[in-house]
């Protein structure tokens, strides 16, 4: 940046913030790395890797493992630079400066536990400090983004031993609030450096991790000549049919992608689909339930029933404890409500890692006592490939493998039929056993080998009744014992023909009908119960459906997160249908607003389907009219006395 000459540095990286937030409690290696930063260039220069829960309680293992990273990349001089974990390790900065190498290193704004002992501040605490701290637009660069930076000197403090260091923050976007977008930094240097220097130095700490990821997707692109491949190496005719699930990646793609299934509807798309015939002879079909979490798909198949003749769920097998006791407590509902027959679902459950061998052993042996099993279902965790945690999109991530888990099942229950359950991203994401496969292609090739024919598709929740459009990957396998042809189904396949939207008989349901009813509140609006008023006139079917049972005149938990005043200032600004491109110019605490995902700040549409929603604070999608966050709304419970139902 012009005025400011930053000198070449050293950026110790540490991933373990967001390997903890991907892993979701699975012992994921986490890594430390050394880069060298020329001329505002990371190069990698040497990197090591560690399992949290073998070397997490050793006491200075962190210092010791980014001491001998900088012995191996020779650095004997010159400036490092930490994020807030290599930051706060107890007596690396002491060892830096024994060795005579400059530190610029983030530390815990908040100042709160080990923390707090290892920052003393010589005169004001450091939240006094930032209360009174006098901000000045910086002359900070952050690579390929045009975000404002303000920063602030904090004085003199002493941290982690060391004596009279430079203490400053830096904060994007002019947002002085420290609990969001504050980076607090110390600097032990052999001789002054501007504040502007320091303010530049300490964003790499961040900056690492997005120029690290970026280069990793250019590589990754560049092996296999694109950015998102959706086509495969194919070797068998049955994988062919991949071919012919187009990714639905964006609302506008999705609809157009609807308009030629409505075309083709005309025609004979939905022709010699119909129910596996050669199984409906059976009165009951033996289920069994993997990563179940609350129950859903489970419950769909419960549910469906002619007379005597339906399912019955042998298993739910789900690792979560929370999960686990919601499926016990449904179980016991339907039956205190005579929704099943008791000898239709699962006697008891339990949590159980299914990557257990002798968890495969348990429900071999619940299948063999019943008579072996007809279906298998499941919803392998799907973080791993899901357009709301683009970040890992990657072979490595633990969550992905679970997906391998679920065909080692397959392999070994040999059901009748399978019907497994994920985001589209299976359909790019490589596969972790190498080569130029994606996952999705890596599991058909599993299945044919296992003698299952296959049935791919793309389903949109819209496509059914639910007012949101929500595009699911569906693979279903039908044994090949069960003599179905390749063909047997017509194009559309064995999959339940859209009821709504272009290719069905009703339009879509609306946002307007699904939620239009519930009465206005305010940002971060929080009270258990509100009055409700039935709307005029005649309500419509998704609202009958969705209120009956509900206690009538009140309305639980309509509630909303509480928003700063500078987001809902945004969110006044942003019209219907439209996202945070609207008010880009704003968007300054971003550090590549040109990398935000397309649903980030967007207003939803009152007479359309909602569109998908994720995560639901960090989406931070906007009521169509009220300026405020949407809400979330639990509804009644199950054991209210109502006869309350199931959606």
């Amino acid at each position: 940046m012009a005025g400011v000459k930053i000198p070449n540095f050293w950026v110790l990286e540490d991933t373990s913030g967001y390997v903890e937030r991907e892993s979701r409690g699975v012992n994921s290696p986490i890594s430390l790395r050394l880069h060298a930063v020329r001329k505002g260039v990371p190069t990698l220069v040497a990197e090591t890797s560690y399992q949290p829960k073998t070397q997490g309680r050793r006491q200075n293992f962190r210092t010791e493992l980014a001491l001998n990273l900088l012995k191996r990349g020779r650095v004997r001089s010159g400036i490092v630079v930490a994020g807030v974990r290599l930051g706060s390790s107890p007596g690396l900065l002491k060892a830096l400066a024994a060795a005579g190498i400059d530190a610029v290193f983030v530390v815990p704004p908040s100042g709160k536990g080990e923390a707090r002992t290892r920052f003393e501040s010589r005169q004001d605490p450091l939240d006094v400090r930032l209360k009174r701290a006098k901000w000045q637009l910086g002359q900070v660069k952050a690579p390929d983004s045009d975000a404002q930076y303000w920063v602030t000197d904090l004085g003199r403090a002493s941290f982690a031993g060391c004596e009279d260091l430079d203490c400053f923050a830096v904060s994007q976007g002019g947002i002085k609030d420290y609990r969001r977008q504050l980076i607090v930094g110390v600097a032990a240097l052999s001789r002054p450096r501007s504040l502007n220097v320091l303010a530049n130095l300490l964003g790499w700490s961040r900056w690492i991790r997005f120029v690290d990821r970026r280069s990793g997707k250019r590589e990754s692109a560049a092996k296999n000549g694109g950015e998102r491949p959706l086509t495969f190496e194919l070797v068998s005719p049955h994988e062919h049919a991949l071919r012919a699930v187009p990714a639905r990646a964006n609302l506008k793609i999705a609809t157009g992608l609807d308009e030629r299934i409505a075309e083709e509807a005309g025609g004979d798309l939905f022709e010699g689909s119909g129910p596996l015939g050669r199984l409906a002879s059976q009165r009951v079909l033996n289920v069994v339930d993997l990563f179940a979490g609350a129950g859903g798909m489970g419950l769909g198949f419960l549910l469906t029933h002619q007379g005597e003749r339906g399912f019955r769920l042998l298993f739910s097998g789900e690792v979560h404890p929370v999960y686990a006791a919601t499926l016990h407590a449904n179980r016991e509902y339907m039956l205190r409500h005579g929704l099943v027959a008791e000898d239709r679902v699962v006697d008891r459950v339990v949590p159980l890692d299914l990557r257990d061998p002798t968890s495969m052993d348990r429900v071999q042996g619940v299948a063999r006592e019943c008579g072996g099993v007809d279906v298998l279902i499941g919803g392998p965790p799907c973080q791993g490939f899901s357009n709301a945690n683009r970040n890992s999109w990657s072979s490595s991530n633990p969550n992905n493998r679970l997906v391998d888990t679920f065909f080692d099942y397959v392999v070994r229950l040999r059901p009748k039929v399978f019907v497994m359950e994920n985001v589209q991203g299976i359909l790019w994401t490589q596969s972790h056993n190498g080569g130029s496969l994606s996952v999705a292609a890596h599991v058909v090739r599993r299945s044919v080998a296992a003698g299952y024919r296959l049935y791919p598709k793309l389903l949109d929740s819209a496509w059914f009744g639910v007012p949101q459009n929500r595009s699911r990957f569906f693979l279903i396998g039908l044994h090949e014992d069960l003599g179905y042809g390749q063909d047997a189904f017509g194009k559309w396949g064995p999959f339940p023909r859209p009821t709504h939207g272009p290719a069905g008989r009703q339009p879509y349901v609306t946002l307007r009908e699904a939620i239009a009813d519930l009465p206005p509140i305010v940002n971060g609006h929080d009270c258990e119960e509100i009055s409700y008023h039935e709307p005029n006139g005649s309500r419509s079917e998704f609202l009958a459906f969705t209120r009956d049972g509900a206690p009538k005149g009140k309305v639980w938990d309509h509630v909303v997160s509480t928003h700063a005043d500078y987001v809902i200032e945004r969110y006044r600004r942003i019209p219907p249908g439209a996202n945070w491109s609207s008010i880009a110019h704003m968007m300054t605490n971003y550090a590549d607003v040109d990398r935000t995902h397309s649903n980030i700040y967007r207003r939803l549409i009152w007479d359309q389907p909602s569109i998908t929603v994720g995560h639901y604070r960090k989406a931070m999608l906007i009521h169509p009219e009220q300026h405020r966050g949407c809400g979330f709304r639990k509804f009644w419970p199950l054991d209210s006395g109502n006869s309350g139902r199931w959606i």
